[in-house]
């Protein structure tokens, strides 16, 4: 009984296991963008099997993640969808469409298409309030708020990976302890740039942050 009950065990791990690796395949970049052309565009599995002259189950697999195009493949994809082979395979700094100013552009900040568009829209925001945007991108802290968001960002992946992937105890702690680490880093110093802000731009010895604090901390002692 007990042979049994380790067996079945061990099946509902394997079992488990796959799960977590087919999903992780679905949801790889390539497959989760060409889900989204095909919504986009629209269009269907099968049109597009018809484009490339290949079954439709090899396309249902290249949606799913669990089959790969060949590079002639990938760029007859690419031209269909009018989009640019760097950015459907996820390559850092791929720019998704053609045009040649915005694949330059990605590729001098090493960005994806999308960063771009939205710091174009930032800036275009920061049009109604002159001068916030530089003081904001040359301000030291904020560059440090940044590092330490995407560090942050880059430990939760680590944890669960490891969490996924069954790794060691010794593996999962360091990670745990990293997300512990990073997160803590990224919110001191998110609310040091705005304590930064406010000393110097206000002028008072204290922060308005400080202030609020003492005055909750009196308003709590009173109630």
């Amino acid at each position: 009984m007990f042979l049994s009950a380790f067996a079945k065990s061990q099946e509902n791990r394997a079992l488990q296991k796959e799960v977590d690796f087919l999903s992780d395949k679905y949801n790889d970049i390539f497959p989760t963008r060409l889900r989204q052309l095909i919504e986009e565009k629209p269009t269907t599995i099968t049109a597009v099997a018809r484009e490339l002259g290949i079954s439709r189950q090899a396309v249902s697999q290249y949606t799913m993640g669990i089959g790969q195009p060949n590079a002639d493949k990938l760029l007859q994809i690419a031209e269909y969808f009018d989009v640019s082979c760097d950015w459907l395979v996820g390559r850092q700094g791929g720019a998704k469409s053609f045009d040649m100013d915005m694949a330059g552009v990605c590729k001098f900040l090493n960005m994806s298409e999308e960063c771009v568009v939205f710091l174009r829209e930032l800036g275009q925001f920061a049009a109604d309030y002159p001068g916030t945007l530089d003081a904001l991108f040359a301000a030291e802290k904020f560059h440090e708020v940044m590092r330490s968001l995407l560090k942050y960002r880059y430990s939760l992946e680590g944890q669960r990976d490891a969490e996924r992937t069954q790794a060691d105890r010794e593996t999962k702690t360091k990670w745990i302890n990293s997300v512990f680490i990073e997160h803590l880093v990224a919110t001191t110093e998110l609310e040091n740039i705005i304590q930064a802000w406010e000393t110097e731009i206000v002028g008072e010895k204290k922060s308005i942050t400080e202030q609020i604090r003492e005055t909750l901390k009196i308003e709590q002692s009173t109630d």
